[in-house]
């Protein structure tokens, strides 16, 4: 869910591969996407050759026929999460539409206590990207997803690049205080 991602990005993260829906289709045996934003389906589609993309509002929208008569082993939810208005209200009407067709959810999102954050709060800055509207830390993540009623199996904090050697402070700061990650990751079950 959110396969196009940001637009005017997406050449750029094929590029770099780090565009989330590329790296899940290589290696899936089945892939398919969905998103809110038609003129970025329609890039996919007609520029970029995907074609299990589809249009779907969560919050409005009944479940679309290329899902109804299909099991899927995940429903990921990448760096979306933050952008809607409502998380809960989001979660409750992904739960609705998919519990008979998917178990699991895996959800990431920026994480509130990212070492980042802590050095630009220090300069007196804030850095968000603007269509942004939460931050998450593990606790306010695990509040909304089960206040949408979803059921936690486990959650990790990762770094969104790997940390080189010129990095060594930082390697040493998240390897010893993981709270300092960049990522949150969340497995529920929707059970």
């Amino acid at each position: 869910v959110g396969c196009v991602d940001h637009l005017p990005l997406i050449e750029k993260k094929i590029d770099e591969n780090t565009w989330l829906h590329k790296r899940l289709d290589k290696v899936a045996t089945k892939c398919l996407g969905i998103d809110i934003n038609q003129e970025g389906l329609d890039f996919l589609r007609h520029k970029l050759g995907y074609q299990d993309v589809y249009q779907m509002d969560i919050i409005n929208d009944s479940m679309i026929s290329q899902i109804s008569g299909e099991k899927w082993d995940f429903l990921i939810l990448g760096e979306i999460l933050e952008h809607v208005d409502d998380p809960t209200l989001f979660l409750k009407k992904l739960k609705a539409n998919f519990k008979d067709h998917c178990d699991s959810i895996i959800i990431t999102v920026p994480n509130a206590f990212k070492l980042v954050n802590f050095r630009r709060a220090l300069k007196h800055e804030e850095f968000i990207n603007t269509d942004h509207r939460f931050w998450f830390t593990p606790f306010t993540l695990a509040k909304v997803c089960v206040g949408a009623g979803l059921n936690i199996d486990g959650f990790e904090l990762v770094l969104d690049k790997p940390v080189g050697l010129r990095r060594i402070l930082k390697k040493i700061l998240v390897s010893r205080y993981p709270m300092l990650r960049d990522i949150i990751v969340m497995k529920l079950n929707m059970t």
